[in-house]
């Protein structure tokens, strides 16, 4: 009785500890990617490409070559943005990479004209097949007014999450300020207007303002002198020889939207399509169920989000096929059974056996961090 005892606990201890090992862990689907891949991406409107070359991508694969742990350098230089994807392996960590990148890139973009755009840094390279994607349409509002609440709401959450590299946005226009030179009047004042619209195009922009340092990294400091509204623009001062005058008595300036650089259109109807890319080491199926989150709770009922592709459903698809194919492999095994044994102990002991042998070597699997993903099962 007293072995019967020790043995019921023994195995409720190893049972509760592989539990929690379990919970820890957790069934996922894994990327399983050979390489650490990192995306790094500049943009400088109206920039030739021979230039964003010099300036931008030579210098940054100078600096990022030396690099620990560097593989691959594959760079793209076209429409005013320079791409550099580095490939690393996987003896370093995201942490020690991203720091070193982040103050590489840094570096760099405060030896830039500030007409350069904030650089992105992705954790991921652009062919990499999206994890989840939305349609978001709406009857209530206009697609620009979909796309401007995607970017402003949406966007900056999901990037949030653990295994998101990139959330991106297509469809939709975004808007812009016009601002069109009236010929007569800067003729009369012999008004450079090109040297004009580079002062604005480079003013209109986060200025630097100084770096915050600290033991770990340094952090580069902007100010917010980007102008708000258009009324501002039309106050702003234009200086001729001795005199001041306003912008707006030389030239128009008008809100408008940019010429949409794609169309997207589900079963006929035009709508916002959101894509989420994931990360080198990204856990789609969590990943996927907290971006349908943020989706839920900031886009409005009068919304309609329809998800046309999912990893993460497909993967609980997997699991509950799995689980399937077990429960039948059980049930043949209850029919079978009696017909090698007599004993009702004998047969309820093979039983127990089946589901605790699955449960243990699982629990086992977690305890050594073998990661219980897709290629596991």
């Amino acid at each position: 009785m007293n072995n019967r005892v020790a043995g019921i606990s023994l195995f409720l201890l190893i049972s509760i500890m592989f539990f929690f090992a379990l919970r820890n862990s957790g069934f996922y689907q894994s990327r399983n990617e050979p390489y650490l891949t990192y995306r790094i991406q500049f943009e400088y409107f109206g920039m030739d490409t021979a230039i964003l070359e010099r300036l931008i991508t030579i210098p940054l694969e100078e600096k990022v070559g030396s690099l620990p742990s560097l593989v691959r350098t594959v760079s793209t230089v076209s429409w005013g943005k320079s791409v550099t994807t580095l490939y690393f392996e996987r003896i370093v960590t995201h942490i020690q990479v991203y720091t070193e990148l982040r103050t590489i890139v840094d570096a760099l973009y405060e030896r830039l004209p500030p007409a350069v755009q904030k650089p992105e840094i992705y954790s991921s390279a652009s062919s990499v097949p999206n994890l989840l994607v939305f349609s978001i349409s709406s009857k209530k509002k206009s697609l620009t007014q979909i796309r401007q609440l995607v970017e402003q709401e949406v966007k900056s959450k999901i990037e949030s999450i653990p295994g998101v590299a990139e959330a991106v946005i297509a469809g939709g226009s975004i808007p812009e300020i016009l601002v069109c030179f009236n010929n007569d009047a800067t003729s009369i004042r012999s008004i450079n207007t090109v040297a004009i619209a580079q002062s604005i195009a480079q003013g209109h922009i986060l200025t630097p303002g100084g770096f915050f340092r600290t033991p770990e990294k340094i952090i580069p400091l902007r100010i917010e002198t980007r102008i708000p509204k258009i009324v501002d623009f039309l106050q702003l001062p234009v200086n001729i020889n001795k005199s001041r005058i306003k912008l707006s008595s030389i030239a128009t300036i008008t809100t408008t939207e940019r010429t949409p650089e794609e169309i997207t259109r589900v079963n006929g109807e035009d709508c916002i399509i959101l894509s989420v890319r994931p990360s080198s080491n990204a856990n789609t199926y969590r990943v996927s169920i907290e971006c349908k989150e943020v989706v839920k709770n900031v886009l409005d009922k009068s919304m309609e989000v329809v998800v046309l592709h999912d990893e993460g459903a497909v993967f609980i698809e997997v699991l509950l096929r799995l689980a399937l194919s077990l429960g039948i492999t059980f049930v043949l095994t209850l029919l079978v059974v009696p017909f090698f044994f007599n004993s009702k102990k004998i047969i309820l002991t093979v039983l127990w056996y089946l589901p605790a042998c699955i449960f243990w070597s699982l629990g086992v699997l977690a305890l050594i961090r073998v990661p219980i993903d897709q290629n596991c099962i």
